[in-house]
């Protein structure tokens, strides 16, 4: 199995560069309204910030979100009061040859509700 865990923010309205300012934070991928999506011929309707996952793929989906809050850890309350034009979106992608179990704990169900965020899982079979 492979897992890709990012959190994304999307907006019409800001930058990348005012996101990093609003956040307080960088961000590991970001781009501008009209660019053309990473990987794709894909044009992109809204701004966008992003930050990755740094654990290796192969590593449990769990750890991994766990790893992106840490990241976020000293941003959590900036990102908890963004305005509401802006989505949020915590995406988890796995690859795998049978399905896997997924299980989230309250903890993590309650940080993503904390950052108002949309949780997006997509499962793609592999085998």
């Amino acid at each position: 199995m492979k897992a890709f865990v990012r959190l994304k923010i999307l907006t019409s309205e800001h930058t990348s560069t005012e996101l990093s300012d609003l956040i307080g934070m960088s961000s590991d991928r970001s781009w501008s309204k009209g660019d053309l999506r990473y990987k794709t011929k894909i044009t992109e309707k809204k701004h966008g910030w992003l930050i990755e996952s740094r654990m290796h793929e192969t590593q449990d989906v769990e750890n991994q979100i766990n790893e992106i809050f840490s990241r976020i850890d000293k941003s959590f309350d900036k990102i908890s009061s963004l305005p509401d034009d802006m989505e949020v979106l915590l995406s988890v992608v796995i690859y795998a040859n049978e399905i896997p179990a997924l299980y989230f704990n309250k903890e993590i169900i309650k940080k993503v509700a904390d950052i108002r965020a949309n949780f997006d899982i997509d499962l793609y079979s592999s085998g």
